[in-house]
């Protein structure tokens, strides 16, 4: 079983508070990350302890330690708001989108395939996560899929796009890797007119959320700029901003 030295150490690389997890889940999280490693599940413990895993290593380890479960239109009513802002005109054009820690992408396709749907104004969709592994997941995703994974209740979205226009959807997000523990890059400071970050705060303690928060509010670009959480992801924070939609 994984000892405190190990899960501390994989705090202060990661960011990501083990403690939040059972010991037992971590301790197989931890031996599947050493099996996609082919190392010695022994050694790999000595390897997180001494904190000696290179990048690719401790890019397996947060792949395997977190939970990348996603899906097109996860969440119907952030969709449902998402829209209404993209059936909008707007003297700002276009829509500038962030999903930070968007794991293989789905939430930012679903945005994509909702704005040549909608369409009264234009959007741009930038989407981030940790793991360089999901990003070249979500790069490397066929849209012909995802297409055929939307629930039913969206499916106006992606049946209104012609599979010719695939190849240029995928350019339709921009991808970077970020850990959501560090600044936001200087580029996006006061960028972004929709930041979503949902299902992820569950990984950090209290005084790691409202870093993250905050980091996230000084990339929003005006007043009516918004920060889309889930609704238990600011529990044990004293976060208060009337940027902040819980959906």
């Amino acid at each position: 079983m994984l000892n405190t030295h190990i899960l501390d150490a994989i705090e202060r690389m990661s960011g990501i508070d083990c403690y939040l997890k059972t010991p037992a889940f971590l301790n197989l999280k931890v031996l599947e990350a050493s099996k996609r490693l082919n190392l010695d599940f022994e050694v790999f413990k000595e390897k997180i302890e001494t904190e000696t895993l290179s990048e690719v290593e401790l890019l397996q380890l947060i792949d395997c330690v977190t939970v990348p479960r996603t899906q097109m239109f996860r969440n119907r009513r952030l969709m449902e708001y998402i829209e209404k802002l993209l059936s909008k005109e707007s003297e700002h054009q276009p829509l500038k989108v962030w999903s930070a820690a968007c794991s293989s992408g789905e939430e930012a396709y679903s945005i994509s395939f909702l704005s040549r749907s909608v369409g009264a104004r234009s959007c741009d969709i930038w989407a981030s996560d940790m793991s360089e592994l999901r990003i070249q997941k979500a790069l490397s995703k066929d849209l012909t899929s995802l297409k055929n994974d939307t629930p039913q209740g969206f499916y106006y979205c992606v049946g209104n796009v012609d599979e010719s226009n695939f190849v240029e959807m995928k350019g339709d997000v921009s991808f970077f890797s970020h850990n959501l523990r560090k600044d936001v890059p200087e580029p996006y400071h006061n960028f972004f007119d929709v930041v979503i970050c949902q299902n992820c705060l569950c990984y950090y303690r209290p005084d790691a959320k409202e870093e993250i928060i905050k980091n996230l509010l000084g990339s929003l670009r005006s007043p009516e700029s918004v920060l889309i959480v889930s609704s238990t992801d600011l529990h044990g924070t004293n976060i208060d901003s009337k940027q902040i939609v819980r959906i």
